[in-house]
Formats: C-alpha cells, structure tokens, sequence
C-alpha cells in the first residue's frame, strides 16, 4: 500500500490495510471476496441512475459483520464494479468517521462530497488494492497489455500504475 496520499495510517488502518495485503494473492484481485471476508455486504442494485457510480451505508440487515454495505452500479462493466467496490472499501478504511451509521454516495466521477484529497486518497487506495506491487512485480515479463488484461483493469489504468513507481521502468518488461 505504497501509492498514498495520506501522511500516516493510524494502528487500526495498518492493521486493515495488513489484512487486505494477505488477501491480494494472485491476479486479477478479488476485491468483491475481500470486502466480503473484510466484512462488508456487498452487492449490485439496477435500479442506481447512471450518475451513482456506487455507495456505502450502514446496514444493519444486510451489512455483513461491521454492518455496512457496499452497493454497486449493477449496468456497469465487471472493471467499473470492481472499481467502485475497492473504492468505497478505501472509504471505510479512511473515511467511515464520517459517515458513521449513515451513508456515503460516489457520483460517477467518484465525488462524495468529502472533498478532493479524501476523494483522492480514496482512488489512491482503491489503485493499490487492485494493482498490488507485489503481484505486478511477479509479472514483469509481460507487457502493458498483458498486465492489464492479467490483473482485469483497463490498459491506461495500469501504464498510470507503473508511471507511479520510477524503478518499474528500469525493468524491460515494465518500460513505459
């Protein structure tokens, strides 16, 4: 969990960010079990209009152990879910202070309302989760299109992720 914004973690978020990290085991990242075995409910709702990329409330019924769900945009692509589900996670981990026993909506630009850096940090967390270092690294024979296809995220997604880490380029595989 490298590629962040925030200065520091506190004991808690490392604790959770440590659980997430030994769940990332292979590629494409199961971000929809993580939440699950996190603790959250997860599921896609049709009805969502297309300007709510997703949201995350409590939910006592449905919420899984920590009693909050994570409902998705059910027309969009399995990427945008996958997406949408490792951000709003992100937002628990960081965030749920403010949102604590209510709710959390992300528009389809992924704006809560919480403010850029949040939104941002947000993204920052949700690029780790999909796109681990550790697992890219295992990778670093294919190229760009392989990764990105290996790891189910779109192809400027993933030439953005190995932009961020300036050693990736000094291995053939990885050059950008």
């Amino acid at each position: 969990m490298d590629n962040f914004l925030r200065p520091q973690f506190t004991p808690k978020q490392k604790e959770e960010l440590a659980f997430i990290q030994r769940a990332q085991t292979q590629a494409p990242v199961n971000i929809v079990g993580i939440a699950k075995l996190f603790g959250l409910g997860v599921w896609e709702d049709h009805k969502l209009p297309p300007g709510i990329a997703a949201k995350i409330f409590h939910d006592p019924k449905h919420g899984g152990r920590l009693g909050y769900s994570i409902v998705i945009r059910g027309q969009d692509s399995r990427q945008r879910k996958n997406f949408s589900v490792a951000h709003e996670l992100a937002h628990y981990i960081l965030h749920r202070d403010k949102f604590a026993g209510s709710s959390l909506i992300d528009d389809s630009f992924y704006d809560s309302g919480l403010g850029v850096f949040k939104e941002a940090d947000a993204n920052a967390l949700a690029v780790d989760f999909l796109m681990p270092w550790h697992l890219i690294l295992e990778y670093a024979h294919l190229d760009i299109a392989e990764l990105a296809k290996k790891f189910d995220v779109p192809e400027g997604a993933m030439r953005l992720r190995l932009q961020d880490r300036p050693e990736a380029a000094k291995t053939p595989a990885l050059a950008i």
